[in-house]
């Protein structure tokens, strides 16, 4: 069902009191387009709540620059469940949000994860360490930045998990028993 967070909106399944799994899609992505491609239903089963954001203009502030709305959405929608156990992720540009979330927010996140993304700020200090789950294409032209990322989060005391593909840019949906696993389990 479609619910508002102040004056945004996002696609949310509730499911059970497990915690909230909150995914942010890809640049120009639909929301609805990029939960079939994850393929992370089974999470609802296990009781998680999941949550996809839509972005300002199909986007987050990677690409347009709002920032301080997108940081606002998030907080409206974490203060919404309240739960301890919420995972952050994203795909591409969500990724790229997910990434600074997991930097600017860190006592909120308890997983974070990271498909074709990287993070573009140059400050990286998380107080809280979580585990990381980084989602790459080995014929991703992007490549090189998840790389990076997986530096800076073993650099900042994360505990990094690094799972490629033979995909390009793409969610790795034939991998998804894989990263709810990691979910539920890690």
């Amino acid at each position: 069902m479609m619910m508002k967070f102040g004056n945004r909106e996002a696609l949310v399944y509730l499911s059970g009191h497990r915690g909230v799994v909150i995914l942010f899609h890809g640049f120009l992505e639909s929301v609805y387009g990029f939960k079939n491609r994850a393929g992370l239903e089974s999470l609802l089963d296990l009781g998680y709540n999941v949550v996809y954001p839509i972005g300002l203009f199909r986007s987050w502030y990677t690409i347009f620059g709002h920032r301080e709305a997108d940081l606002r959405f998030f907080d409206n929608i974490y203060n919404f469940f309240g739960y301890s156990q919420v995972i952050v992720g994203g795909f591409s540009d969500g990724a790229y949000f997910a990434n600074y979330v997991g930097n600017s927010r860190s006592e909120c996140v308890s997983k974070l994860i990271s498909c074709a993304g990287g993070f573009i700020e140059e400050q990286f200090t998380t107080e809280n360490k979580y585990p990381v789950l980084i989602l790459q294409g080995d014929n991703d032209m992007l490549n090189h930045q998840s790389k990076s990322l997986e530096t800076k989060y073993i650099s900042a005391g994360h505990i990094v998990k690094y799972m490629t593909s033979s995909l390009g840019h793409r969610w790795p949906k034939f991998q998804s028993n894989e990263i709810v696993e990691w979910i539920d389990v890690s």
